[in-house]
């Protein structure tokens, strides 16, 4: 009995070696997994049979599931390809390849438009409550949209000059469609149990039709946005810019990929940071009420430990606890936010609360920029001009 006690804590500390919460540490002074939390991902490890997870980085987005069975969200997971243990339940299928995609939109394209564009480099040329109506209008959100802080949205960013501000224009689009991911889905739970090298060998075609899919969805929503304000770029350019062009970023947090050929790599709200990932931004998704960040950088001054970042600051909202940010969640007169609805009675919304996400401004957070190599003078902030949130069913 005390030998299958003691082999048994062996086993239990061998897997919280394997969990690596620095992350979430460097950006929250004093902050860890809770026991709660931690006991979830040592179950999680443990169900992925003996060795069979390699290693587990905590985000500063950490989540922890509402209930024991529920595991939490913001991580990245590595497999021994050949000895993990599909676990289908750990993968969510819903949000596979879900990103944040921002456009710049292209001074011709606004000069295209002529008269019909409400943007302009010297401001909007409209009301901001007319692009409002008009991008509640072109852009469809489903309470169903596998993120639950999903938003579509036009921002822009103001060059200071001699006597006048040039102003600048982004649409940023943050989601996924989960039935594009229906094939891929049921191959993962076919596979429950079989090794992650079968599953991986048997998804490669799923995985990267699924990847293409989704990056397509979140160009046809800005597409469809910037209809909203007079301008037509097709989809199918935004989609091809997409990873060759400065002008589209479409930083992916949700993924299933392969790793070094002997493992696979489970992210979940956690952006790889490839060769040229800094080089072209990353979207950050921080208060709604600011706007998101992109952060541009040099891999060369980013510590070798930070190979993912996380895609928010910390979305810390709770489904179905709504009620305790009503108090903080109104929409101000002459808002900038819309969702489905919003007229009506349902004037609050769980993404306008002051708490709903993390802040960015501490030195811990602003110290791991830093690591990841950010550079703070090329960094963009985009300030909120029109922005259609889900559905607050989805909370």
């Amino acid at each position: 009995m005390s030998a299958n006690k003691d082999a048994a804590l062996a086993l239990l500390r061998k897997a919280a070696a394997r969990i690596d919460s620095s992350m979430l540490a460097a950006t929250e002074a004093g902050a860890d997994l809770s026991l709660a939390g931690r006991q979830q991902m040592l179950r999680a490890i443990d169900s992925h049979g003996e060795d069979g997870v390699v290693a587990v980085k905590v985000m500063p987005s950490w989540k922890e599931g509402q209930t024991p069975l529920e595991f939490g969200t913001g991580y990245r997971m590595i497999f021994d390809a050949a000895k993990a243990r599909v676990v289908p339940s750990i993968i969510d299928t819903n949000s596979l390849y879900a990103g944040t995609m921002a456009f710049q939109v292209p001074a011709s394209a606004i000069a295209a438009a002529g008269e019909n564009a409400k943007l302009s480099e010297d401001g909007l040329t409209v009301h901001a409550s007319e692009i409002v109506s008009a991008l509640n209008e072109a852009v469809k959100l489903k309470a169903t949209a596998g993120v639950a802080d999903s938003y579509v949205g036009v921002f822009e960013h103001k060059n200071r000059g001699d006597s006048n501000y040039t102003h600048n224009y982004w649409v940023v689009a943050r989601g996924v469609n989960p039935q594009l991911n229906k094939k891929l889905e049921e191959e993962i739970y076919k596979h429950d149990g079989k090794t992650y090298e079968q599953l991986m060998n048997a998804t490669k075609k799923l995985r990267d039709e699924a990847f293409h899919a989704q990056r397509m969805y979140r160009a046809e929503q800005i597409s469809a946005a910037l209809s909203a304000v007079g301008i037509t770029v097709s989809a199918a350019e935004i989609k091809r810019l997409a990873g060759t062009s400065p002008s589209v970023v479409d930083s992916v947090f949700n993924s299933l990929d392969d790793g070094d050929g002997n493992t696979a790599i489970l992210r979940n709200d956690a952006i790889a940071i490839k060769d040229k990932t800094l080089d072209m931004g990353i979207v950050l998704t921080e208060s709604l009420r600011l706007g998101p960040v992109l952060l541009v950088g040099d891999a060369n001054k980013r510590s070798g430990t930070v190979d993912v970042f996380p895609s928010t600051t910390g979305f810390v909202l709770h489904t179905h606890a709504q009620a305790l940010f009503d108090a903080k969640s109104k929409m101000s007169a002459n808002s900038v936010f819309t969702w489905e609805n919003a007229a009506g009675s349902a004037q609050n919304h769980p993404l306008l609360a002051k708490n709903a996400y993390r802040s960015r401004t501490s030195p811990a957070w602003k110290r791991f920029e830093a690591e990841a190599g950010v550079i703070p003078a090329r960094t963009l902030e985009l300030t909120p001009v029109a922005i259609k949130l889900i559905e607050p069913t989805t909370f």
